[in-house]
């Protein structure tokens, strides 16, 4: 709410130009100094209209405790996750187990590299994929309130634009977890996308963040162990 002495003059002005095609303004004029305070509000649907997909996600291959891969898309201020650990599939007949997990900053959207050890979850990282994602069925609601209402319902629909995974996807609740799935259509294959293991972004594999194997014995053992030296990157 304004104070008093405040005046709110709408109007509208198409200044941002990266895909954005309007965006209201607010000027607020103080009625004492008659100067002009320019501040700007975002409205979804103008901003994006709702055939575009503007929210961002990531796949994250992480090899932490075990190998696993980490669902975070934008929803919000932070970033839903969903662990899979046995990563996702483009094989419509394969459904894989989904864990909630804890939202993220958005910050990790970029985010690739080694964890270092005195953090939970620690090891390297990739940036498996990334793009944009928009729920299918947003009807005149905006993006992220649709997402909210599949969420809440267990049942989200949504296409992805990424670098390798695109088309149709569900998430569904399934007793105490989800379920990621393809859904029929024409990205859906029977190929293990898994085998493309490089990170979109730099390129390196989780292998490229081991520096050497060193091999130690274990007392009273003659068969030597392997164990993985890790380095920053």
């Amino acid at each position: 709410m304004m104070g008093q002495g405040w005046t709110v003059v709408r109007v509208r002005s198409s200044i941002l130009n990266f895909h954005v095609d309007l965006c209201t303004l607010f000027l607020i004029v103080d009625k004492r100094d008659r100067k002009p305070h320019l501040c700007i509000r975002r409205h979804q649907d103008e901003l994006f209209p709702t055939n575009k997909a503007h929210l961002r996600f990531v796949m994250h291959q992480h090899d932490a405790t075990q190998l696993h891969y980490d669902f975070r898309f934008e929803l919000g201020k932070a970033l839903r996750d969903f662990v899979i650990p046995d990563g996702p599939s483009i094989d419509p007949t394969v459904s894989r187990r989904s864990i909630s997990y804890h939202d993220h900053q958005l910050s990790c959207l970029k985010l690739e590299g080694l964890i270092r050890p005195d953090v939970n979850q620690s090891g390297p990282m990739i940036i498996w994929d990334h793009g944009f994602y928009r729920p299918i069925d947003h009807r005149n609601n905006s993006h992220e309130e649709a997402v909210w209402a599949g969420l809440d319902k267990g049942h989200l629909e949504i296409e992805l634009f990424g670098e390798k995974l695109k088309g149709k996807w569900k998430l569904v609740r399934f007793s105490h977890d989800w379920i990621f799935q393809k859904i029929d259509d024409e990205y859906a294959s029977s190929e293990n996308i898994l085998l493309q293991n490089r990170s979109v972004v730099s390129g390196k594999t989780i292998l490229d963040f081991y520096r050497k194997v060193i091999f130690i014995r274990i007392p009273n053992n003659d068969i030597p162990v392997s164990i993985k030296e890790i380095h920053d990157v």
